[in-house]
Order: C-alpha cells, then sequence, then structure tokens
C-alpha cells in the first residue's frame, strides 16, 4: 500500500489542486494522508506519500505520456491482450490465438 502507483497518482493529484470543496468549488490543501477503506473488513488503513515521491511519479508520468505521444511502446501480444486490443487486426506481432 505504501508504494502502490494508484495511491500515489491520487496524491499527486490532490498535491495538484485536485481537491476542491463540493460546496464552494475551492481548491483545497493537498491532503497529508491517503486512507484505503476495506469495504468487505471494514478496515481503514493509512498510508503517505513524501514530496521525492510525488517527484519521481510526475516523472514518470511525464515519461509515459511522452511515449504515447510518440507511440513508442512495444507490444506485448498474449492470447488475453489481443483478443481485446483494437490494433490487432494491424498488428504484425498480434497472437494468432487471439
Amino acid at each position: 500500500m505504501d508504494a502502490d502507483p494508484q495511491l500515489t497518482a491520487y496524491a499527486f493529484g490532490c498535491a495538484h489542486g485536485g481537491l476542491r470543496d463540493p460546496a464552494t468549488g475551492e481548491t483545497l490543501a493537498p491532503a497529508s494522508r491517503l486512507g484505503l477503506y476495506f469495504a468487505e473488513s471494514g478496515q481503514l488503513a493509512w498510508t503517505t506519500r513524501t514530496d521525492d515521491q510525488l517527484v519521481a511519479f510526475e516523472a514518470g508520468l511525464l515519461a509515459t505520456v511522452g511515449r504515447i505521444r510518440d507511440r513508442a511502446f512495444d507490444a506485448r501480444p498474449a492470447p488475453w491482450r489481443c483478443r481485446w486490443c483494437e490494433y490487432r487486426g494491424e498488428c504484425p506481432e498480434a497472437s494468432l490465438e487471439a
């Protein structure tokens, strides 16, 4: 949980003005901690992210966005992936089993 990328994305969004007061629309201060509620057990767990973790997340996010814009990503063929991929008809690496 302390290294979960989805929670880190939430922390990043909160740190960059993603929290707003629902009544006024005003931007709220960044969250000081993140809570994850496990509905089945009723357990609540807390974690935090450091400034360094958020900087590293942003760098990774920007690198990923750059690769997507440049269409610079390798195909990872597998029957379960290719079956749902919108590029399977034109991909030379598409799994034939899909």
